[in-house]
């Protein structure tokens, strides 16, 4: 059974390096395929399309992270990626629906990056549906916005009296 990580440091460290690596991703991409003359060499024509990128790229990084942020707040690692919370089941096929599909979304890129032969464009959406899968299984376990929070266990009392030996 896949679990997510055992650490929320994990789960960010991929989220960071899926990050940082996009934009390179993404110039490969683009290089790979106006060497393949997918592009017209003479023009402006993978320019755009990579200023676009990194507009995007800017401009979605504080969404990225506040999602990500908010989905790691209760994280607790080494659950089931494809567990359900029936104890709070709207909260559940709301969360599942978002990320599944964004994960159908990541797999369905991945596999068409593989019949056009782009390495780095299956990779990173595997990993990215991935990180979706934990965030979601995150969510799904976290008590945010519940009525119901997990019981804390008593604090010892530190004033006891100790037995008399």
């Amino acid at each position: 059974m896949l679990r997510t990580p055992k650490n929320r440091i994990s789960v960010i460290f991929l989220a960071v390096a899926l990050y940082l690596t996009a934009p390179f991703v993404e110039w490969y991409f683009y290089t790979t395929e106006l060497a393949r003359g997918s592009f017209p060499s003479d023009a402006d024509s993978i320019g755009i399309p990579l200023f676009r990128f990194i507009i995007v790229w800017v401009l979605g990084a504080p969404v990225a992270a506040l999602l990500i942020g908010f989905a790691l707040q209760d994280y607790q690692g080494g659950i089931s990626l494809f567990g359900f919370n029936r104890a709070r089941p709207v909260w559940s096929a709301f969360w599942t629906l978002v990320f599944g599909f964004l994960v159908f979304k990541h797999l369905t890129f991945a596999i068409a990056s593989m019949q056009e032969s782009q390495p780095f464009d299956v990779i990173q959406p595997l990993f990215l549906a991935y990180l979706m899968l934990c965030l979601r299984s995150s969510l799904l376990r976290s008590n945010l916005f519940s009525r119901e929070k997990t019981l804390s266990l008593p604090v010892p009392n530190s004033k006891a009296k100790k037995p008399k030996s």
